[in-house]
């Protein structure tokens, strides 16, 4: 059993209406789900909101929390909870006995709590940052990464899946940089060597992002990805037949992947072989018909 602790700033003036939103739509919503609320505090200055629920396990906690955001009574809501919260602070907590003092206490929340930094809490933030991450909100899933991360600075996967949710909000740097970490804490991580080359190859470093797929090649023979990967970037430096040649090892490996197949049926057509570029081309789109662009480039392929 596991209990959850929400520290919200409420904006100036507005605690009176915050606490009816709770009451009328957010504690009935824990309760159909079955989370229960075992506290609400508020600060003496009606500023601070502190409330606690409580979870069955800590792996309950990212489960629960996806039907909560899922929930069309949340989707209702809209942005009346943003209207309201200026800042919000989590811990995960557990009870503990009264005068127990061998125990490190949370300062200004009652004393039946405190702050559990055990390995658990570390992945069940890891964790919360993972479905965050599936349900497309890329700014939470990098809040709960970084929790992980504050807690054991030695995450290498946290690195990893941070970096990821940097580079596709655009943060090509910053992902680098989780990347590099996670690189240096494992130099056997060949995943990470071939995530950082994604994020060089979308700032346009194509030698540079290939060394990165070729490590992750080095790493691992059979990384369809790598070789498809590696095979792009070698076609944006138009060295074509190179590309071919990484791009068909990808289709080897993976013969459904889209991309590689897309990407080879390209290189074939800036080497004007355009009989292998309609065959790649219409391979691809038998695998996903809805592809518009590869019809475009089949339809240039035979018109030439």
């Amino acid at each position: 059993m596991v209990c959850q602790l929400q520290i919200y700033t409420i904006n100036q003036g507005m605690m009176p209406s915050w606490l009816e939103v709770f009451d009328r739509h957010i504690r009935p919503l824990h309760a159909r789900l079955g989370i229960p609320v075992v506290g609400c505090y508020v600060s003496a200055d009606d500023r601070e909101f502190i409330w606690i629920r409580r979870f069955d396990s800590v792996d309950e906690v990212p489960v629960k929390e996806a039907e909560y955001f899922a929930s069309p009574e949340y989707a209702d809501l809209g942005d009346i909870p943003g209207n309201h919260i200026s800042h919000i602070e989590e811990r995960v907590i557990s009870e503990i006995a009264a005068g127990n003092n061998s125990l490190d206490y949370i300062p200004g929340v009652p004393d039946f709590v405190r702050e559990d930094l055990e390995i658990d809490v570390v992945d069940a933030y890891y964790l919360r940052g993972e479905t965050s991450y599936e349900q497309g909100d890329y700014g939470r899933a990098i809040a709960n990464y970084s929790q992980a991360i504050s807690l054991k600075p030695d995450f290498v996967s946290a690195y990893n899946s941070r970096g990821i949710a940097y580079d596709d909000i655009g943060s090509y740097m910053s992902a680098i940089d989780d990347y590099t970490q996670a690189i240096g804490m494992d130099p056997d991580f060949g995943a990470a060597y071939n995530n950082r080359g994604i994020a060089y190859d979308n700032l346009g470093d194509y030698a540079t992002a290939i060394a990165d797929f070729s490590r992750a090649i080095d790493l691992d023979s059979d990384d369809a990805l790598a070789y498809g990967n590696r095979g792009r970037a070698y076609c944006f430096l138009e060295e074509y037949e190179r590309a071919i040649d990484d791009l068909s090892r990808a289709i080897e490996l993976d013969p459904a992947g889209i991309a590689a197949l897309r990407n080879r049926g390209l290189a074939y057509y800036s080497l004007a072989e355009y009989r292998q570029a309609i065959a790649d081309f219409s391979r691809a789109i038998e695998l996903d018909p809805d592809d518009a662009d590869t019809y475009s480039n089949r339809g240039d392929a035979y018109g030439e």
